[in-house]
């Protein structure tokens, strides 16, 4: 390859991410109009909703109903949709909308540090059992390893509203806000199904969630370094990473694991594709056009 080809890929890969950098530090694409009211909204229901689950029925109520729906579907089922409420599982597939949304790395970066010290810190202030811990091992249905402790607040569930919540100060219309909810609702309901926490931690990991959210783009908007052109490199760089590790870790749930690998395999060709192919393509394509004029 000579010098002067050498310089016109790096343009050609280079130049359409300055332009989209450039834009995205105008607008980052989380100031979707109504976004924090959807977030406020979700929060305050959900504690709401714990507040009265709470005082009518004590930290334990509802859990036996909800883990029973456990027993109308395969294990598998339960198993990939609680899985997707794990931090490598959840965090993966951002690298599909990473070039179009140049913010969603850097404002999903500070969530997962967010978001996991309000759930690490929580849980162990907490440190309240698990339902077996407390429950009969015949009782209640009971999908993968048997945790004990550090029930409340449901970790995938503050990740999963996290996330969600992002979602929605990215989208533009209700039906996507809608859809974003019910994702992380269903992904809540899974860790009750799969009998690792009580309806109460989903309750409250939801507004944790909602919080971090907002907190989460607070901070990314004042402090928009992950929109320059080095640190978002390295944050493309860090999921792919990620997505490597996602295809080699097996997670606790073994029936999920074909749905990791197809997650992180998609991630990698479609960053592959929107980071490299992509812009050579339009580049060869420019130069045939000005070659023909």
């Amino acid at each position: 390859m000579s010098a002067r080809t050498r310089p016109s890929i790096r343009r050609a890969l280079l130049d359409p991410l300055l332009r989209d950098l450039a834009s995205a530090r105008t607008d980052p694409g989380w100031q979707a109009p109504g976004g924090n009211r959807w977030l406020a909204a979700i929060g305050a229901t959900a504690l709401l909703l714990a507040a009265l689950l709470y005082a009518a029925t004590g930290p334990h109520g509802l859990f036996q109903p909800i883990n029973a729906l456990g027993y109308f579907g395969p294990d598998a089922l339960w198993a990939s949709l609680t899985s997707l409420g794990g931090t490598l599982t959840a965090l993966v597939p951002a690298l599909v909308f990473a070039r179009r949304y140049p913010g969603l790395l850097w404002a999903l970066l500070i969530a997962l540090l967010v978001g996991g010290g309000l759930s690490h810190g929580l849980k162990e202030l907490l440190d309240t059992a698990r339902p077996p811990a407390v429950l009969d091992g015949g009782s209640f249905h009971l999908i993968g390893p048997a945790y004990q402790a550090h029930s409340t607040p449901s970790g995938h569930t503050i990740t999963a509203f996290t996330l969600a919540c992002i979602a929605i100060r990215f989208a533009r219309t209700v039906r996507w806000r809608a859809a974003w909810v019910i994702a992380a609702a269903l992904v809540g309901t899974s860790r009750v199904i799969v009998g690792v926490h009580w309806p109460l931690d989903v309750l409250l990991g939801a507004a944790t969630g909602a919080f971090a959210a907002w907190l989460t783009l607070l901070i990314a908007d004042a402090w928009r370094v992950g929109l320059r052109p080095l640190p978002h490199l390295l944050l493309v760089a860090f999921w792919c990473l990620l997505a490597l590790a996602l295809l080699v870790h097996g997670g606790d749930y073994a029936a999920a694991r074909p749905l990791g690998i197809l997650l992180a395999a998609g991630a990698l060709a479609t960053a592959f594709n929107d980071y490299v192919l992509a812009p050579l393509r339009a580049a060869n394509a420019g130069r045939l056009r000005h070659d023909s004029d």
